[in-house]
């Protein structure tokens, strides 16, 4: 999730947001304990979904740029009762 916070130079200036479950936080992991780490296990319901740990590269850029990034938990529910509430909103959009 990004949003245009300002115009600095000409360039957008965009803040990223990184939303995980309890479950699968290697995302808020890292960016909490500043280094580049692997959670140990999966437990959220969509494993399939998760990483035990983000890429080099998306480290590299949060480092870069620490005041542009940060990272929300929410859990198994609140991640599945808003994919329905996304599925339900752009379904209808689109059939409308």
């Amino acid at each position: 999730m990004a949003h245009t916070s300002n115009e600095a130079g000409g360039l957008t200036v965009v803040a990223v947001v990184g939303v995980e479950t309890e479950g699968a936080a290697s995302f808020h992991a890292s960016l909490k304990s500043k280094q580049h780490i692997s959670i140990p296990v999966l437990t959220s319901a969509a494993k399939s979904l998760g990483a035990k740990q983000i890429s080099k590269l998306t480290f590299e850029l949060f480092m870069r740029h620490p005041g542009f990034v940060n990272s929300v938990l929410v859990t198994d529910t609140q991640a599945a009762m808003g994919a329905v509430k996304f599925a339900g909103t752009y379904v209808s959009l689109y059939l409308g």
